[in-house]
């Protein structure tokens, strides 16, 4: 018979997901988002996608991104707003075939605190997937999961 180790018992609770694969965590441990939760930003294209094709199309399309880049912004801090044009792609890796690849892109985001002294920027990266299907470049971004965990405020 296996020996039983007894633990005092203290009044707590435990909540544990239900699937921890479908959970994905930052660096620090905090929970940012679900697998399944995704959006999906669709832009057409007429010819071969090239790099530079790829980053004049992220930026004249900047606004269909604003569900992603918001939300990234909101995760950062929940007074965190986007700045307006500040998306930019920094590098792209194109796949052989040119029919997908990984994009590279650095946004800013303002921070209100309510002082001058303390307002602020901050620069947010991320990396794209993405893949072209029927003349379709096609972006399916991990939607971020906001959790309010500030407990400066009431």
């Amino acid at each position: 018979m296996p020996e039983l180790l007894w633990v005092a018992s203290l009044p707590f609770t435990l909540v544990m997901p239900k699937a921890r694969s479908k959970l994905q965590y930052d660096d620090q441990g905090k929970l940012i988002a679900m697998n399944n939760e995704y959006v999906e930003v669709c832009i057409p294209i007429e010819c071969e996608l090239t790099d530079r094709l790829l980053v004049e199309l992220i930026k004249v399309h900047q606004s269909d991104f604003s569900e992603v880049t918001s939300g990234l912004c909101k995760r950062l801090d929940s007074r965190a707003e986007y700045v307006d044009d500040s998306l930019r792609v920094e590098s792209v890796s194109l796949d052989g075939d040119k029919e997908g690849g990984t994009v590279d892109v650095q946004f800013s985001a303002y921070i209100y605190h309510g002082c001058k002294d303390i307002d602020g920027t901050s620069e947010i990266e991320e990396s794209w997937d993405f893949e072209v299907i029927d003349d379709c470049l096609v972006f399916n971004i991990l939607k971020p999961l906001l959790i309010d965990d500030r407990e400066d405020e009431i």
